[in-house]
């Protein structure tokens, strides 16, 4: 919380979850901080919490790291200038990488696989989501690249999936903006391979 200009490098944070740990759990955060890096950095959890969470921070960057086991990867809001970069996310139970409210985000060379989704929970499984339901400030520059998105042995998920609740409902200036998607490889089995709203 508070952070300047910190780098993790190959540490490994373990999520030990009770039996009645909250499914929007935030173990590992990042708030209100800059120039945060993460770099050969394992997390790993217990099939519910966040990996990673970040809020109202800028310049965070997970490079050549791993995420495996948590209800969600990455989530990320109201914060700018985020990298994740040649980072491995699998087993998640219902999604890799979620942002909302953000500007200057790359996503790019990520192996996102292996989804351990329980087809019973309602989870709303996506490989990278974005949203804007109840946010106010759009998420523009964003550019997702080179990045192999694998079903796997998993259940199918979306694979990327941009939906923008705020434009649906008439909600103005809030259309994402300079987007670019770009030589990803998915391998799934559901009608949202891509979908920008």
């Amino acid at each position: 919380r508070d952070a300047r200009d910190v780098t993790f490098e190959g540490l490994r944070f373990d999520h030990v979850a009770p039996p009645d740990a909250p499914d929007h759990g935030r173990p590992f955060a990042v708030t209100g901080s800059q120039g945060v890096r993460f770099e050969a950095v394992q997390f790993t959890g217990g099939n519910t919490g966040y990996g990673l969470f970040v809020d109202h921070s800028r310049a965070v960057t997970v490079l050549g790291s791993r995420i495996q086991g948590f209800m969600r990867g990455i989530v990320v809001q109201d914060s700018r200038d985020i990298a994740v970069l040649d980072t491995e996310l699998a087993g998640m139970r219902s999604d890799g990488l979620n942002f909302a409210a953000v500007q200057g985000v790359t996503i790019a060379g990520n192996h996102i696989h292996d989804f351990s989704r329980d087809p019973d929970s309602g989870d709303h499984a996506d490989m990278i989501q974005f949203w804007t339901r109840g946010t106010t400030t759009p998420a523009t520059d964003i550019t997702i690249s080179d990045n192999l998105l694998d079903a796997g042995q998993g259940l199918w998920t979306q694979s990327i999936f941009m939906r923008n609740e705020a434009a649906e409902a008439g909600q103005a200036g809030m259309a994402y903006r300079d987007v670019t998607i770009r030589r990803n490889t998915i391998r799934n089995a559901h009608l949202h391979g891509i979908t920008v709203g």
